[in-house]
């Protein structure tokens, strides 16, 4: 598969990007969940069905301090973009100042009070209320129960240390696709191996994903992905949650395909805005963001990411989204920024 790693380069206003994308289609076998490695000496969990393939992600003694520090699991039913929230933002302080930073936001807590200021509103304003339901988070662009996608992104923008950029990305390709997508954010060549969230079931649901298990570097392409690494905030919190442990392998069949006895999945299908869990499209009170015609839709049918990237265009703003073209998603109106 050829990837290019187009989250790492800095997206120019005026620019036409093209891709031309040759994908590899895995045929592995199946492969059931892996535990989670020891804190003592922490590690991604061994892939018994990965072949010669490397890890390419992020530095797992980080992870593991970053989970604990964060808390986990998630404090509330609706807090897996919180959790993610944080968990990413104690990575980035201790990979930028070290194991003994002390930064402003260090709570789930605090991320939730955060989400609801106002300085949290988005540039469209909070989202127009279209029945009982109304956003759990002013950050939010959506109706949502939860957190957005936006309001993930803007947060992670806003506590992480200077210089980290983090953008809501919607693919609207296909599953395999997407997932080459976002496995180039790891890997030597180009990768910045940090982690990232990831919308699971529909939009039901947010996993931190930190690596992949691949032949070769997915930033640099050419490479078969394996299996992907992921943390599940919802483990121990007493909900319901997709890995049987915080941190689980799951096979590249698997987390395409496999389906859980009551029916959720992980990323067979994409963002749906008219499942059971309530997780509408953008409808803000300025400008009707995203909602204009003639696409009508926003992250429905995508499958959705907010990563870090390089993209400083308009500020480095989090309020915009971008598709695998490395393209801002259209919008209602005028272009964001000149």
């Amino acid at each position: 598969m050829n990837s290019w790693a187009h989250r790492h380069l800095p997206v120019v206003m005026g620019s036409i990007l093209a891709l031309i994308m040759s994908l590899a289609f895995s045929g592995r076998a199946l492969g059931s969940p892996l535990p989670s490695s020891s804190a003592e000496s922490p590690r991604v969990p061994p892939c018994s069905y990965c072949g010669n393939d490397l890890f390419y992600g992020a530095n797992q003694s980080w992870m593991s301090t970053a989970i604990s520090k964060s808390a986990w699991p998630q404090k509330q039913g609706n807090w897996c973009g919180v959790a993610n929230i944080i968990a990413i933002n104690w990575y980035d302080q201790i990979k930028t100042f070290g194991t003994n930073v002390s930064p402003t936001w260090q709570t789930q807590q605090s991320i939730s009070n955060l989400l609801n200021t106002q300085s949290a509103i988005s540039p469209w304003g909070q989202a127009t209320r279209v029945d009982s339901t109304h956003p759990a988070f002013v950050a939010d662009i959506a109706a949502d129960g939860g957190t957005d996608p936006r309001s993930i992104a803007w947060a992670a923008w806003e506590v992480t240390p200077n210089g980290f950029y983090f953008h809501n990305w919607d693919y609207d390709t296909s599953n395999t696709s997407a997932i080459y997508y976002f496995s180039s954010d790891f890997g030597p060549a180009h990768g910045l191996n940090d982690p990232i969230s990831v919308t699971i079931n529909e939009g039901a649901h947010s996993f931190v994903v930190d690596g992949v298990y691949a032949t070769s570097d997915p930033s640099a392409g050419n490479e078969l992905v394996d299996a992907i690494d992921t943390w599940d905030p919802a483990v121990g919190s007493g909900g319901g949650s997709y890995n049987t442990t915080t941190q689980q392998l799951w096979s590249w069949n698997d987390w395409k395909n496999y389906t859980f006895p009551r029916g959720s999945v992980l990323w067979e299908y994409p963002y749906n805005t008219n499942n059971l869990f309530g997780d509408p499209e953008p409808s803000t009170t300025s400008s009707n963001y995203y909602n204009a015609p003639p696409l009508g839709v926003h992250w429905n049918n995508q499958w959705v990411t907010i990563e870090q990237d390089l993209i400083t265009r308009c500020n480095a703003s989090p309020d915009i989204a971008y598709n695998q073209a490395g393209l801002e998603v259209p919008h209602n109106g005028s272009a964001y920024c000149p």
